[in-house]
């Protein structure tokens, strides 16, 4: 969780189009990197937290913050199994929510997750240190599936070679691509 990208377009009356690529990078703005204890502290005139070293990078969210935060490592299960990712009891007792409505892993998907991390505290920031754990995943088998990941949908993986899905990995792939989906409309429903 050392990169992260913020929700940072101004609230008004501007509607977001997540079916516009250039409208998700305006909405999100560029990737961040976490910055350590010590110069949080500096930059913000704040003492030190308790129990986190000088020198450990962490993220502060700010009251009713939401960002796109990552995993440290590249996980994943090849079919027949999926994954699915879920806020630790702790952080959901202290007002963070991790995955907030999208944890499920499809079918063959292994890369970095990527985290919707939500502060729901309305009147507290929230201190994260780089490397917590704040989710976990459990691994399910789901019997047969129709193919690979990156062959059906691939918005979020190109391929199944976890060296090279590693050495390319970049924070913009946890923008979300809504865009790359086609808009259809449902089939008539008859009795």
């Amino acid at each position: 969780m050392s990169g992260f990208i913020v929700q940072t377009a101004a609230m008004g009356l501007w509607v977001y189009n997540p079916f516009d690529k250039s409208e998700v990078g305006n909405y999100f703005g560029a990737p961040q990197k976490a910055i350590s204890h010590q110069q949080w502290c500096q930059e913000n005139k704040a003492e030190p937290f308790a129990n986190i070293p000088d020198d450990h990078p962490i993220i502060v969210l700010e009251p009713g913050e939401r960002i796109l935060a990552h995993t440290h490592e590249f996980i994943g299960i090849k079919p027949p199994g999926t994954t699915s990712m879920q806020s630790r009891s702790t952080w959901g007792r202290n007002g963070v929510a991790v995955c907030f409505d999208a944890g499920w892993g499809d079918p063959g998907y292994i890369n970095r997750w990527t985290m919707e991390i939500y502060n729901l505290n309305q009147r507290h920031s929230v201190v994260l240190p780089v490397g917590e754990r704040i989710a976990q995943i459990v691994f399910l088998e789901t019997g047969e599936v129709e193919g690979e990941y990156h062959n059906l949908s691939g918005k979020y993986q190109s391929g199944d070679d976890l060296k090279k899905l590693a050495a390319e990995w970049t924070p913009e792939q946890m923008l979300p691509r809504a865009y790359k989906d086609e808009r259809e409309l449902p089939k008539e429903f008859e009795l």
